[in-house]
C-alpha cells in the first residue's frame, strides 16, 4: 500500500477510503475539537451538514422540570443519526434539596440513553430553601443513583465564589467566559463564546475549549469509532503516524465527515 497521506484521526476507514483493505486506525484524542452546545434557541440544525463541522455537542434537555427543551429530542435523534457524539444538559431551577431531586429524575427520564454524559447548568440563585450548594448535591446525588455516567457541572465564572458549589462532586465543570483570557477559576471546559458558526446552524452558537489535557475528547464521549479513538491497528501491521492513500474518488470518512479536496491533493497530511 503507498503511503502518502498520515491518518491520525480515524478509526476505521472503509474500502471506499483506502486501496481495497479495511483498517482501523490508533489514534491520540483529536486536538483542538470543535465543541457547541445547542437548545431549541438554535431552531432547526441541519445536522446532515453540522456533522461535518462538529466533533462533539452538548443538548439541551429541560429548563426546570415542567419545562422540555422543544429540540431535544429532534435534536438527540439527529445527532445519533448523524453519528455525533453527544452529551446532554439541564437548566437548574430548583428552589430546594427535595426539588433538584425531582429534576434530577426528569433530566434522566427526558434523555437518550445514547449520551454520553449529563451536565447540570446553575445559572441563576433559586433556591428559597437552604443553599444553591445543597440542592446541587442533591441533585448529582440523585442523578448518580440513575446512571454511571459522568455528570458535569456548568456554573458562572462570575457566580462560582457566590454558590459556593462543591465541584468534587462532578467529574468535570464547565465555565463560560467570553473573552480571550481562560475563566478565572478551575475548569475542563471553557465556554469561550455564544457568537461561533456551525455548518447547519443558522446564527451564532456557543462554542467550546477542553482544557485541561488530563480530560481530553475521548474523556467525554470514550473511544469510539465517531471520535476515531481506536486502540490499535488490527490490520496490515501499521502503526500511528504511519500513512495511507485515499482514492481520488472518497469523498468522506466512515464517520460521515467530508474529506477536503485539499487533503487528497497533498502527499502527506498531519493532523
Amino acid at each position: 500500500m503507498n503511503k502518502t497521506m498520515s491518518v491520525l484521526t480515524a478509526s476505521i476507514l472503509t474500502t471506499s477510503l483506502l486501496l481495497g483493505s479495511v483498517l482501523p486506525v490508533a489514534a491520540a484524542d483529536i486536538k483542538n475539537p470543535k465543541v457547541a452546545d445547542v437548545s431549541e434557541w438554535q431552531g432547526s440544525i441541519d445536522w446532515n451538514k453540522a456533522k461535518d463541522d462538529l466533533n462533539m455537542v452538548i443538548i439541551r434537555a429541560q429548563y426546570g422540570t415542567n419545562y422540555k427543551d422543544k429540540y431535544l429530542d429532534r435534536n438527540q435523534e439527529q445527532a445519533i443519526k448523524n453519528d455525533v457524539p453527544f452529551g446532554t444538559y439541564a437548566y437548574a431551577r430548583y428552589i430546594n434539596a427535595a426539588d433538584a431531586k425531582l429534576e434530577a429524575k426528569e433530566f434522566y427520564k427526558r434523555t437518550s440513553k445514547s449520551t454520553k454524559f449529563y451536565v447540570v447548568d446553575v445559572e441563576e440563585l433559586t433556591v428559597t430553601s437552604g443553599t444553591m450548594r445543597e440542592a446541587t448535591n442533591a441533585f448529582v446525588k440523585e442523578l448518580r443513583s440513575l446512571t454511571d455516567k459522568k455528570i458535569g457541572l456548568y456554573v458562572g465564572n462570575h457566580t462560582y465564589t457566590q454558590f459556593n458549589l462543591d465541584t468534587s462532586k462532578f467529574d468535570f465543570v464547565w465555565i463560560p467566559a467570553y473573552r480571550t483570557a481562560a475563566p478565572d477559576h478551575k475548569h475542563d471546559i471553557w465556554q469561550y463564546t455564544d457568537g461561533g458558526q456551525v455548518k447547519g446552524i443558522t446564527g451564532g452558537v456557543d462554542l467550546n475549549k477542553l482544557t485541561n489535557d488530563a480530560k481530553p475528547l475521548s474523556y467525554y464521549v470514550g473511544k469510539t469509532e465517531a471520535n476515531e479513538q481506536a486502540n490499535d491497528y488490527t490490520e496490515g501491521g501499521y502503526s500511528v503516524g504511519q500513512s495511507v492513500k485515499l482514492l481520488n474518488k472518497a469523498t468522506h470518512y466512515h464517520t460521515g465527515q467530508k474529506i477536503d479536496a485539499s487533503v487528497k491533493k497533498q502527499k502527506t497530511t498531519k493532523y
